[in-house]
């Protein structure tokens, strides 16, 4: 009995060994997913960096957007809603098939409203 001891607590002190030496297993960066959501009125398309928010009368605003991890940077290019002043900062997460924006930093209150108000949920079909 007292070898099947030792041979099960070398066991357990080598499996332990493994474990504390091993490298952290990281999980893999999520990628900021392209595809057109709808919020309220609002309409919002992203692709391959750029954004267009359109209202359902047609007017919007069209621009740039750059991912950082978990936060997002949207700069206004042109449009009839175009913000000009600076860039807005948001921190983003997946919910399923929805995008949930967060403020960071955002001179522009339109571009906040059209964002944050709801969370853009993914269209059909898209």
């Amino acid at each position: 009995m007292s070898r099947l001891v030792r041979s099960f607590s070398f066991f357990v002190l080598v499996f332990v060994l493994l474990l504390s030496s091993s490298q952290p297993v990281r999980a893999e960066a999520k990628q900021f997913p392209d595809g057109s959501y709808q919020a309220g009125p609002f309409t919002v398309t992203f692709k391959e960096g750029k954004f267009q928010v359109t209202i359902a009368s047609g007017a919007g605003v069209t621009g740039t957007y750059k991912v950082s991890g978990e936060q997002v940077e949207f700069t206004d290019q042109e449009g009839e809603f175009m913000c000009p002043d600076a860039p807005g900062k948001y921190s983003w997460k997946l919910d399923g098939e929805k995008i949930v924006l967060t403020l960071i930093d955002d001179p522009c209150e339109g571009r906040t409203q059209a964002l944050t108000s709801e969370p853009l949920k993914k269209k059909t079909g898209q």
